[in-house]
Parts: structure tokens; sequence; C-alpha cells
């Protein structure tokens, strides 16, 4: 491969955040890299900040930049693993094709900070659970945005803090890898599993991130970056109480039910013994007609996921109907319909028998109208 001095360097828009497009090169190059794999690109192509490369020998070894180059039809686009910093200037060193790889020319070129003038548009849609209280074994937190965000901003825009004490809690959150659904617009956070499960080392060490009896402030603030490097329009913050330990299976008979009418639109509504997982709610229940198909329709989680509605597309028959339960359903703490989370390792308690993941009903008649005499 030969160096290019004609290569230009630019920033380009991509879906989750902003990508370098490194154009001027000649088709030869293109289609040599083209039959290389990631590892062997990275070989000869590494990006790094400016800063760090000044007075860079080819005898000196730094780590790049991780991410991924991908060859485009004129141009090779590098996208960060992270999002590039804002007033920082970022180098492509590009080696030449020799068979020393202790003492290797290359080649630098450089492209100014990205610019550090867009507006705010990204705000926070809602952060759960919503529940006033969690157990003290609090497993996660979800946090809803309106726009796509940019990885790798988590760790310091998100923190727990005591209300009493003022006191900061640290190394509470596992923030690698940020788990992030399709959209990039709904990021969960663990607290530490390992401070969570008796047994493991960080329970017996440090015990829970959280204590019993004191309240705590969960906030996100403004530095989240969305996926165009822009800062949130606000932070926000969220206020809970720390209540007693949870370690409870997650039980469909103690739930209680409420059916609709035959030949209504109106929803079955499903109360909770406790608060459930967000998320978990919106994709493990569903209903089943007699004929085993699902029922097509809407749902919903109540106020503090203590409830779940389900509303049809078309009036109830008459005829039975089940309410499907997966049994990954989990509350809080993590415990689900077929393990507690927090157990000791050394008891076994999980579920050995097939456990109750459906509850079967019958709409209700309607009520006949009440008759009234005519007066004549």
């Amino acid at each position: 491969m030969n160096v290019r001095p004609s290569l230009k360097l630019s920033w380009s828009d991509g879906q989750f955040g902003k990508f370098l497009t490194i154009s001027g090169w000649n088709e030869s190059d293109l289609d040599w890299l083209r039959l290389k794999t990631q590892v062997e690109i990275r070989e000869y192509l590494a990006v790094f900040p400016t800063q760090t490369i000044d007075g860079l020998d080819e005898r000196t070894t730094l780590q790049p930049i991780p991410g991924t180059f991908h060859m485009d039809q004129e141009s090779v686009r590098f996208e960060p693993l992270f999002p590039f910093l804002k007033d920082t200037s970022y180098s492509l060193i590009v080696y030449e094709e020799t068979g020393d790889n202790l003492n290797r020319p290359f080649e630098s070129y450089d492209i100014q900070s990205l610019p550090n003038n867009l507006e705010p548009s990204c705000e926070i849609v809602s952060i759960y659970p919503t529940a006033n209280q969690i157990p003290v074994n609090q497993l996660k937190f979800y946090v809803h945005f309106s726009e796509p965000m940019a990885e790798g901003n988590s760790s310091q825009s998100i923190t727990l803090q005591r209300t009493d004490t003022g006191e900061h809690l640290s190394n509470v959150f596992l923030h690698e890898p940020e788990l992030w659904d399709h959209e990039h617009k709904r990021l969960t956070i663990f607290l530490d599993p390992a401070r969570i499960k008796r047994g493991l080392q960080g329970n017996v060490q440090s015990g829970y991130p959280l204590v019993q009896g004191t309240a705590i402030v969960f906030t996100v603030n403004e530095n989240f970056l969305d996926a165009h490097g822009a800062k949130l329009k606000s932070s926000q913050e969220t206020t809970y109480k720390v209540g007693p330990l949870e370690r409870r299976l997650v039980e469909i008979k103690n739930w209680q039910y409420h059916y609709p009418s035959i030949d209504s639109l109106e929803p079955i509504t499903v109360e909770f013994d406790r608060p459930l997982d967000h998320a978990l709610i919106q994709r493990c229940i569903c209903i089943k007609d007699n004929s085993g198909h699902e029922v097509q329709g809407y749902s919903q989680a109540g106020s503090e996921e203590r409830s779940w509605q389900f509303f049809p597309q078309i009036p109830w028959s008459i005829g039975q109907y089940t309410i499907i339960v997966e049994d990954i359903l989990e509350d809080l703490a993590g415990n689900s319909i077929k393990r507690v989370f927090d157990r000791d390792l050394l008891d076994d308690q999980s579920v050995h028998d097939i456990p109750v993941t459906s509850h079967s009903f019958f709409p209700k008649s309607q009520k006949q109208k009440p008759v009234f005499p005519v007066v004549t």
C-alpha cells in the first residue's frame, strides 16, 4: 500500500454520532483494503488524538482509538466505538507496507476538532422505575431519550447520591458495555450484580450498593451527548426511598384480575403484588384466544409499574381467553417466575417444578339494563 499525500479528512454524520471520512484514495488502494480483515486494516490505518502523537516516531507504540474502518465507493469511513470528543484534534496514521513491523515509516493527516455549536434538541423522556420506593437490592434503571444517543457517556453523566449525607455513590454501576435498544433511545443501567447476589465477593466485601432506610437521587446530567454530539436540553433527577429487601419469586397467582365485558372494547386489567420491571412488562405478557391465536391490541403499564392493561382491537367475544406470561418477567430486584436473583449461591432456590405462567378467563356478560314501569 502506497502512502497518499492527497488524503483528506472530514467529519460526517452517522446514525449514532460523528464519523471520520477519509477521501483521496487511489482505486488500487481501496481495492487492496477491501481484501483485508479489520485486524489487518488496523495494521496500516489508525486514528489518534493529535496531541498523543506529538513526537511520535516509527519505534513508538501507542493504543489507537478503538473503532471500525469501512470501505465506501470512493472513501474510507472510520466509526469510533465511543464518540469523538469536542475541542480535540485528531490524526490519521497511515503506515507503509514493509516487512519490518518495529520500524515502519508512516504519514499522518490531521483534522480540526468537531464544531461545538450544536444546539441541544434531545430530552429525557422518562426514567424507570417510577415507583417512589425501590428495594435495597434494586437491580437496574432505564433511561428513555427522545432521540438516538451516542455511546460512552453514561459513566460520566449518570450518578447516584445519598440525600442524607450528600455522598456520591461510586463504583455502583456497570457501565461497560452500555446496553442500548436498537434505536439507541433506551439505556439500561445495571447496579453491580456482584454486590447484589449473596455469596459473590462484591457482596461479601462491600455489601449492597444502596442502604435501606435512606433516600437516593438518580441523576442524568445534560452533558450526556446525543448521536450528533450535542448535549441534552436539561438534566433530570429522580428521588427514591430505599426500602426492604425483595427476595420473593414472581407468582401470578398473587395478582388480581379485572375482566372486561363481552362485546366491549374494555381493557382487561391485571394488578401485580409489587412493582415489576417496566421493559419486561411490555414484552412478557400477551393474551391468546381459545384457538391459540394472539389477540391483537395494545397494552400499557400502570402507575409505578404495579399493573398492566390490554385493550383489544376488536370487541371481546364469548369464550375463553388466556393471559400468557413469559417466565423471564422480573420485579425490580431481578426476581423472576423461575428464580430469586438475590440468593445465596450455595443454596439453590430456583424452581424445579414447572411454574404457572398462564391465567384463563371468560369475559363477563353485559349487565341487563333496568326496566322501568311505564307511567300513563
